[in-house]
């Protein structure tokens, strides 16, 4: 027989925010995360945003053709962003006390960010960090009224959208216009994880989750009429390389020797006896420390 993990990850319905941060100085981003199954076109997309309470008062328009990959993010930063962020940015946004016109890089925890999808002479929300009806009486953008005051507390953590990085959970699958449902009143019920400030060890990528190893070929049980078999695998959340990554993979066959490989390519297996025998493929951290069988 042959040991299998598998991991199934549900496909996302939309575009949605995936990170935000509220760093200190101009250490701010907003990262966006294609799911769909498609690449997708930013040009029918908007980023809205407004300022302590206020009305909608700017927008981040994405040119035609400026198209977000299926499985990957586009990130909007702050040009004098850390260069850890601005590494992973696709657009910067010219500081607006300088050059600049946009403010949708600039914020401090009580502004509201939608993501909206255009749709002909239409526009839908889709995604919301924030609410414009912060009083709840049904009139949105009422200035002080309906400013939070510092923040809005996130997964119980209060003022959670100031000087903290938000990390949408990989079990999120699509956009959430209501904001208390997204932010929640714990860490369980959120559809955030709240990090401290400064943390940009997630901006790039998406989702984030434990890491994961999962046989494809063959089948668990599967009979092969050879002595030679061939092995492939897939891997989540978890970069394997020989040197740079998070580590690498590990294998053995009927508990014999471990077998170090530093590529997810394919392990063939060859000269094996007509017999049953059990693979074990598994991954470690660079100190080969085991992460997952």
């Amino acid at each position: 027989p042959i040991m299998l993990v598998n991991i199934l990850m549900a496909q996302a319905t939309t575009l949605f925010f995936s990170e935000y941060a509220e760093g200190s100085s101009n250490n701010k981003y907003l990262e966006i995360f294609n799911g769909t199954g498609a690449d997708v076109d930013l040009g029918d997309y908007l980023v809205l945003g407004n300022y302590n309470g206020n009305p909608i008062n700017d927008t981040l328009r994405f040119p035609a053709g400026t198209t977000i990959a299926d499985g990957d993010v586009f990130v909007v930063a702050h040009e004098d962003a850390d260069a850890t962020i601005t590494a992973q940015t696709d657009s910067l946004i010219e500081n607006p006390y300088s050059n600049g016109t946009s403010y949708i890089a600039v914020f401090n925890g009580d502004d509201v960010r939608l993501l909206v999808k255009i749709s002909g002479s239409d526009t839908t929300t889709i995604d919301a960090i924030g609410t414009l009806d912060g009083d709840g009486d049904g009139t949105p953008g009422e200035g002080s009224d309906d400013d939070p005051g510092s923040g809005w507390d996130v997964a119980g953590e209060t003022n959670g959208t100031k000087d903290h990085t938000l990390v949408r959970k990989a079990s999120v699958t699509s956009g959430n216009t209501d904001w208390s449902a997204s932010a929640g009143t714990n860490a369980t019920d959120s559809e955030w994880e709240v990090y401290d400030q400064n943390t940009w060890d997630y901006v790039g990528s998406h989702p984030h989750g434990d890491p994961s190893l999962s046989i494809t070929s063959p089948s668990d049980g599967s009979t092969i009429y050879s002595t030679d078999v061939t092995v492939s695998f897939t891997v989540s959340n978890f970069s394997v390389a020989e040197s740079g990554g998070d580590g690498h993979v590990h294998y053995s066959v009927d508990g014999g020797s471990t077998v170090m490989v530093y590529t997810t390519d394919d392990i063939s297996l060859t000269g094996l006896s007509e017999s049953s025998h059990t693979v074990i493929v598994w991954l470690v951290d660079d100190s080969h420390a085991n992460l997952s069988t």
